[in-house]
């Protein structure tokens, strides 16, 4: 994994794993601002710290705890499928525990993909998908050369009148 993932020299990718225990590591992107009107909430909950912080550290925090259970309750396919809605729902408890505190988060997402931290997992995946679209362009030009053999056969069946 390399070490330019986040907002200082160390690896912040978030790391979770899947219900079959496969490791891997995701990266979140997330965006909060303080309004004028939950400053005081803000100031009585995080004693000053600044919203940098908060966000390095407290949403942080909540944001690996949801994933990894998001992702820990689901096969790797399953987590692999379902990472929009995964998201949606971290996004939306993250916001629900941290407004009464008097940050606004603004968004939660994904970013830069999944890492395996073994990766012949990747390979793997990489392989199937492959040969999953080999699958289809097999099967699309076999329906295209049965269409030109019944094109065929009526065109000589037509000639014989």
């Amino acid at each position: 994994q390399a070490a330019d993932k986040g907002t200082s020299t160390a690896n912040q990718s978030i790391s979770v794993e899947s219900k079959e225990s496969i490791d891997f590591s995701l990266g979140v992107t997330a965006s909060a601002t303080i309004t004028e009107e939950n400053a005081a909430k803000f100031l009585y909950y995080y004693n000053g710290k600044a919203l940098t912080a908060v966000m390095d550290q407290d949403v942080r925090q909540f944001i690996q705890a949801e994933l990894f259970t998001e992702y820990g309750s689901r096969t790797l396919d399953d987590g692999r499928s379902s990472k929009q809605v995964i998201f949606t729902k971290v996004e939306v408890d993250t916001k629900e525990f941290f407004t009464p505190k008097g940050v606004t988060i603004m968004k939660v997402g994904g970013a830069e993909g999944l890492t395996y931290k073994d990766p012949s997992i990747q390979t793997s995946i990489n392989r199937t998908f492959s040969a999953q679209q080999d699958l289809q362009t097999a099967k699309a030009e076999k329906e295209a050369q049965d269409a030109r053999n019944t094109q065929l056969i009526a065109t000589a069946k037509a000639g014989w009148w």
